[in-house]
């Protein structure tokens, strides 16, 4: 994906600007942007020192932790490949007829395929429309005349995929938009080339843009109103923050159960990175650093800083998460041998499991 787009910006002639001034004009505003980023970071306590020393910890362990994703099809790597080198017959075609049509037919297949993906409307479709639709984002380059706005945006649509890779959640559908942004903009040069290719249809391209609002509005009112009333069939959850939360009534049972118990200890774990039950409840967070990631990937200082805390602590309670078989299985840490050895298991609720402090804790282990 990326080398079709760098194929297509080796092209120098953009419209209102030379390639050189553009490509100056981007590094400075990287430079700045990234520089504000930072100075509001250290503003807010985090060093550039940190920032990089959490990314390499992260980094390593991204793939065990992870399990959101399965890998590319040898059916959508080929696609990958095939725009590859229509790419690059673009960027060396003088745009005859033959070039033309290929690039029509490019256009054709990016949009129908990334509307196709998102009005299906099942989780899998995001990452989907990476795999089918994402290296065909250079189509968009492509107008009445190349713009720099454009190239802009086939290159944020490119890099998209791997800024939200390879963490599950809203991240992924959010990465989905600078593509479908692309796509609106490649439909629209299509109902401009099919008024040119078939003068007796220009009637018709003209009310294509307001058909295809009035679609995109009509499902969009259909969605919502699906939404709106799964969220009213839910129970609320009537925890500390969360006055407009509405979730599954087997889940609030779990979730409450759980607060109570926490709220009956000091200082609990949760070894699963549920930073949220220590904002429901009275219980202090043992460690300095609120986990994205299992406690075991984290560093061995801050499991030391866990381990202290748990040890000090008059009524310590750890949680965790009853995990399914197809799930990797964290590799195994002092933290975890120091939890094995020193607290035992007290009760399930639900999908989790509390543990509480063995006879004679705390407990002493080679690592501890």
């Amino acid at each position: 994906t990326l080398a079709a787009v760098a194929a297509i910006a080796s092209i120098r002639s953009c419209q209102g600007f030379e390639f050189s001034a553009a490509l100056k004009a981007n590094l400075l505003g990287f430079a700045l942007v990234t520089l504000a980023a930072l100075f509001f970071t250290w503003l807010n306590g985090a060093s550039v020192v940190d920032i990089f020393n959490s990314l390499m910890s992260y980094s390593g362990n991204q793939k065990a932790f992870y399990h959101f994703f399965s890998e590319f099809s040898k059916l959508q790597i080929s696609l990958a490949f095939v725009a590859l080198f229509t790419a690059i017959f673009c960027r060396f075609s003088t745009f005859g007829q033959w070039g033309d049509d290929i690039l029509a037919l490019a256009k054709l297949y990016f949009c129908g395929m990334s509307f196709y993906l998102i009005f299906r409307n099942t989780p899998e479709n995001a990452h989907l429309l990476f795999a089918y639709a994402g290296p065909w984002c250079w189509v968009v380059v492509f107008a009445d005349k190349r713009s720099l706005p454009r190239l802009m945006l086939a290159t944020i649509a490119a890099w998209s995929p791997l800024l939200v890779y390879p963490i599950p959640g809203s991240q992924v559908y959010f990465g989905c938009v600078p593509l479908l942004l692309a796509a609106v903009l490649c439909s629209g040069d299509l109902v401009v080339t099919l008024g040119e290719r078939f003068p007796r249809a220009q009637a018709l391209t003209k009310t294509v843009p307001l058909l295809l609002c009035l679609g995109a509005s009509v499902l969009f009112a259909i969605q919502f109103s699906q939404a709106r009333h799964t969220y009213y069939e839910n129970k609320a959850l009537n925890l500390p923050g969360t006055q407009f939360m509405r979730i599954e009534p087997g889940r609030v049972r779990e979730y409450r159960a759980l607060v109570q118990r926490l709220n009956q200890a000091d200082v609990a774990l949760t070894t699963f990175r549920s930073n949220s039950l220590y904002f429901w409840s009275s219980a202090k967070m043992p460690g300095a650093l609120y986990h994205a990631h299992s406690v075991d990937y984290a560093l061995n200082a801050e499991q030391n800083k866990i381990i202290a805390d748990l040890s000090r602590a008059s009524h310590p309670v750890v949680i965790s998460r009853v995990l399914p078989a197809w799930v990797n299985k964290p590799p195994e840490s002092a933290i975890s041998r120091w939890l094995d050895k020193n607290f035992e298991f007290e009760k399930k609720i639900g999908k989790f499991k509390v543990f509480k402090p063995v006879a004679g804790f705390p407990l002493q282990t080679k690592n501890g």
